[in-house]
């Protein structure tokens, strides 16, 4: 899959529709191309159109997620994931647990919350997404993507 945010609105892809649970894995390759000024790739759990769980690589490379406001993940550490550089990326989440592992080629790299407290405790589907930002240019691709 590539995704190119070309205007002012965010893009996202999105897939619905599997077996909703409380645990999900999110698993896909991730290489990111290129950053809008102030861009970020995200990706996100969902429940129908609801966000879950919500990832997003700075243009620094670090990881963070959102839970009403945007959180290290780890130490966020620069260059986690860097540009034009595939990368195995793996979220083992628990809905109802409130909690999220997330796995750089098969490293933890840190655990996140929901985006919010009242976020849905099931989930069935997932979404890529740019920074959703007037700046325009985000650009991945995204492989060997799995939702079980």
């Amino acid at each position: 899959l590539f995704m190119h945010d070309d205007n002012s609105q965010a893009k996202e892809i999105n897939k619905a529709g599997f077996a909703t649970t409380s645990s999900k894995t999110f698993e896909f390759r991730l290489r990111i191309k290129a950053y809008a000024s102030g861009g970020a790739i995200k990706f996100l759990l969902k429940s129908g159109s609801t966000i879950v769980f919500q990832f997003a690589v700075f243009t620094n490379g670090s990881l963070h997620y959102h839970n009403g406001a945007w959180q290290n993940l780890g130490a966020a550490t620069p260059n986690t994931v860097p540009l034009d550089i595939w990368k195995a990326m793996k979220v083992v989440a628990n809905a109802s647990g409130n909690t999220a592992a997330v796995y750089v080629d098969g490293v933890l790299i840190g655990n996140a919350t929901k985006a919010t407290a009242g976020a849905p405790t099931t989930m069935n589907g997932f979404s890529f997404a740019s920074g959703g930002s007037s700046p325009i240019g985000d650009k991945a691709l995204f492989d060997d993507v799995i939702l079980y």
